[in-house]
């Protein structure tokens, strides 16, 4: 009767308790503890058999058991799963047993999850369903921070994406480039810097407007993109300027084969709605290796001077530096000034412009003198103008040009790339001097003449229709 009256008590205040006999087997189990094995029976089962005593060690029978009372054990099930448990066992009166009450301690969690305990397998009195309760919210919590942490992150790279990137290209900005570049040299790997910049884009800009100027620009730098490997550096520096970093490579081979493909897909006019676009480009190279300690302003600045080597070379063309490009700069800084003031749509240099037209028509005058003191009458004057022409074509005579036509073509064009504010006026006053020139030492006869019998108009007259 008492041995029922005790186990009712248990059962409700301990649902995690073992009744044990004087002999160490399981008589009595709580209905927790029941629910931890449901396919194993408990009852007269052996507790050491059931269980493994890790602490205190060299437990072998129930009297040892006895002398650890009141002492914590740790056990655990000697059968899967083996989940850990802490306990402690208590005598019953005049050697008839013992009781031990185990607890799930820290493997709470792994215990609720394995066995799907609920709020009824605990004491009333157990603090473990409020810790459960804790730790979910913990839980909760973390997972909440975490996510808002994923998000910030996020937003955080985004930032620093934008503010690498040119949001009309999707390239990398100057920035980017400079960060990049600074990386490179930091790590004394090899690398070439191309740069690269589009000829006659301001033409598209100022014909068709910046709608179309923009949809060109998204087109080159895909075309970049495309024709550069996926370690490389591509971004869009300024207007219609860009910069290639090329990692690890320093061929001159491959790198003037990339420039040629660049440039000849740069040269496909392309569409915009019933227009078309016609670009193209000039592009300048510099190598690491060819600097004791590469410095990146002084490789842009190198790679700038290749550049507009390109461009006066005839543009759309690729040049790799070298140091007389630089001395050739320093000595006859007017050569590439005028061609880069009109390439960043600047007003033209004036001075400039006077001196090379003056020169073109000094040296047409004296050509033409020496040519009329050869011959006289009609055939002179033909070799006057052919001689004048001559000369002004060595500024830039178009193809197929003859004469004096030639000769002020050429005028009209060195007034052109110079700048000649007056080009109409002086362009005549040169044609007409070299002509008139000519047509006196000649033979005497007048200069609108003599023209018009060479060329079949007069000097003057070629001259308004040439600009008309």
């Amino acid at each position: 009767m008492q041995q029922a009256c005790l186990e009712q008590v248990l059962d409700a205040f301990c649902p995690m308790h073992l009744v044990l006999d004087e002999t160490g087997h399981i008589c009595h189990a709580g209905a927790s503890l029941q629910k931890l094995r449901p396919g194993s029976k408990l009852l007269g089962a052996r507790f050491l058999e059931v269980f493994e005593l890790r602490r205190p060690r060299r437990v072998g029978s129930m009297r040892d058991l006895l002398q650890n009372a009141g002492v914590k054990l740790h056990l655990r099930f000697r059968v899967p799963p083996e989940t850990a448990l802490k306990g402690v066992l208590t005598p019953l009166e005049g050697g008839r047993g013992a009781v031990v009450n185990l607890g799930f301690g820290i493997s709470l969690m792994d215990a609720v999850r394995d066995y799907a305990l609920v709020s009824s397998d605990f004491a009333a009195t157990d603090l473990a369903i409020e810790m459960l309760y804790l730790v979910e919210a913990k839980s909760a919590a973390m997972e909440a921070s975490r996510k808002l942490n994923l998000r910030l992150q996020g937003a955080m790279i985004a930032a620093e994406e934008q503010a690498f990137t040119d949001t009309l290209t999707g390239l990398k900005n100057r920035r980017a480039m400079d960060h990049v570049l600074a990386r490179l040299i930091r790590q004394g790997r090899g690398f070439a810097l191309m740069q690269i910049d589009l000829d006659f884009f301001k033409a598209v800009n100022d014909r068709l407007g910046h709608a179309a100027g923009d949809y060109v620009l998204q087109n080159v730098a895909r075309i970049m993109v495309e024709e550069t490997r996926e370690e490389d550096t591509v971004a869009r520096v300024g207007g219609d300027e860009f910069v290639i970093l090329f990692d690890g490579l320093t061929a001159r081979s491959a790198l003037s084969r990339v420039a040629a493909r660049i440039i000849e897909k740069l040269e496909v006019p392309m569409p915009f709605g019933e227009d078309v676009c016609q670009i193209s480009a000039s592009c300048g190279t510099v190598l690491s290796h060819n600097y004791a300690e590469p410095e990146a302003g002084g490789m842009l600045s190198d790679a700038d001077i290749a550049l507009y080597a390109s461009k006066n070379a005839g543009r759309a063309q690729h040049r790799f530096f070298c140091e007389d490009m630089r001395r050739e700069t320093a000595a006859e800084p007017r050569t590439a000034t005028p061609l880069r003031r009109k390439e960043e749509g600047r007003p033209p240099d004036d001075t400039a412009g006077t001196l090379a037209l003056s020169e073109a028509g000094q040296a047409a005058r004296q050509v033409a003198g020496q040519a009329a003191g050869q011959a006289a009458g009609y055939e002179a004057t033909n070799l006057a103008c052919e001689a004048s022409g001559e000369a002004g074509a060595e500024l830039r005579a178009p193809a197929g040009a003859e004469g004096c036509d030639a000769g002020h073509e050429a005028g009209c064009a060195a007034g052109d790339e110079t700048g000649c504010g007056a080009r109409s006026e002086v362009c005549g006053e040169v044609r007409g001097e070299e002509c008139g020139e000519a047509c006196r030492q000649a033979g005497g006869a007048p200069a609108d003449q003599a023209c018009s019998e060479a060329q079949g108009t007069t000097c003057r007259e070629a001259h308004s229709q040439t600009h008309s």
